[in-house]
């Protein structure tokens, strides 16, 4: 196996224990430099399952400037390593594609990349049953080179990678239950009722009126 494919078994034996957003990031993260590249980001598609699609772009490295474009898609537009990457299901290299773009905004986009020192990266689509939800996204400051073999074993981490942030941003929307905590009065009064006793029992047991034993039942509920 390739120094790639060692990684990338790693990652995906991490990922399937990974539980917190750290964790996911200490993944990628360490990918990235297996990778000889310098930076990653996991970017939303069109279809992508998420409510708040921005939430994704917390999972990664790029530059402020660069995420910003990814919050929309009037402003993602001008990505064509993106675009190529939502028609297609084979990991899209960025060298390529640079050298065929044309269009002035496209052109300017490259031109940001290089002035902050990427001059290659690689697109690693992720598609669901209704088409492209997501794109794991390598930068380098130097020519990517990865064997087809690696690809396939770096497209199985994506996958992996959007499953786990999938859950852990779903968890946070979890409402937890609190835990219970009563006081010595409720849980005498509870300890009456699972007797039988009536409210005016109890009080007479604990020496306060009914109407006392109903409002230390309901602080319980």
């Amino acid at each position: 196996m390739t120094k790639i494919n060692n990684g990338s078994a790693l990652a995906l034996a991490s990922l399937r224990k990974a539980q917190t957003k750290a964790e996911i990031l200490e993944i990628l993260a360490s990918l990235t430099i297996i990778l000889g590249a310098k930076s990653f980001q996991m970017i939303p598609a069109p279809n992508c399952p998420i409510s708040d699609k921005n939430e994704l772009l917390e999972f990664g490295s790029f530059c402020d400037w660069h995420k910003e474009i990814y919050k929309s898609e009037q402003e993602a537009i001008i990505d064509p390593c993106r675009h190529y990457a939502l028609n297609q299901c084979n990991p899209v290299k960025w060298r390529k594609v640079f050298l065929n773009s044309k269009g002035k905004k496209e052109r300017e986009y490259i031109s940001r990349l290089r002035e902050e020192g990427i001059k290659d990266g690689i697109n690693f689509p992720i598609h669901g049953p209704n088409g492209p939800i997501g794109i794991l996204c390598f930068a380098s400051e130097n020519v990517i080179d990865i064997k087809s073999g690696d690809e396939d074993f770096l497209s199985l981490v994506a996958i992996l990678a959007m499953q786990r942030i999938k859950q852990y941003l779903a968890k946070k929307y979890v409402i937890k239950p609190k835990s219970a905590t009563l006081t010595d009065r409720e849980t005498e009064c509870l300890s009456w009722v699972l007797d039988g006793k009536t409210n005016w029992e109890i009080g007479v047991l604990m020496g306060v009126s009914a109407r006392t034993v109903q409002f230390h039942i309901s602080n319980c509920q």
